[in-house]
C-alpha cells in the first residue's frame, strides 16, 4: 500500500523540491543584491553562477505573493507548475498578487 499524499482542501498535496530551490534561489539573489555591499550586479551573477536572464527571472519570482509562495513551500501548486515552467512565465508575471494567482493557475480554496 502506498503511503497517502497530504491532503489540503479535498485536493491532494506534492511538494515539488525543483520549485523550492527555485524560490530559494530568488531570494538569496534578491538578499544579495540588496545587500549593503559594493559588489556589482556582475560580479553577483558571476558569484551565482547565473546569466544575467536567469538574475532577472529570479528577481520577479523573490516579489511573488506570500500566498503563493506558501502555497509551493506545502505543496499546494498545481502539478503542472514547475520551476522551469515558472521560470519562463516570470517574464510576463503581473505585480498584482490576487493577478498572479490567476496567471499561474492557483486557486485559493
Amino acid at each position: 500500500m502506498q503511503p497517502s499524499s497530504p491532503i489540503h482542501n479535498g485536493a491532494p498535496t506534492e511538494l515539488n523540491p525543483g520549485l523550492v530551490r527555485l524560490i530559494q534561489e530568488a531570494f538569496r539573489a534578491r538578499e544579495m543584491l540588496l545587500a549593503d555591499t559594493d559588489e556589482s550586479v556582475n560580479a553577483i551573477e558571476a558569484r551565482l553562477r547565473t546569466s544575467k536572464g536567469r538574475m532577472t527571472s529570479l528577481m520577479r519570482l523573490s516579489y511573488l505573493s506570500p500566498a503563493i509562495i506558501q502555497d509551493i513551500l506545502e505543496g499546494r501548486q498545481p502539478l503542472s507548475l514547475g520551476a522551469k515552467r515558472l521560470i519562463g512565465l516570470s517574464k510576463d508575471l503581473p505585480q498584482n498578487w490576487l493577478d498572479q494567482r490567476t496567471f499561474l493557475g492557483i486557486d485559493r480554496q
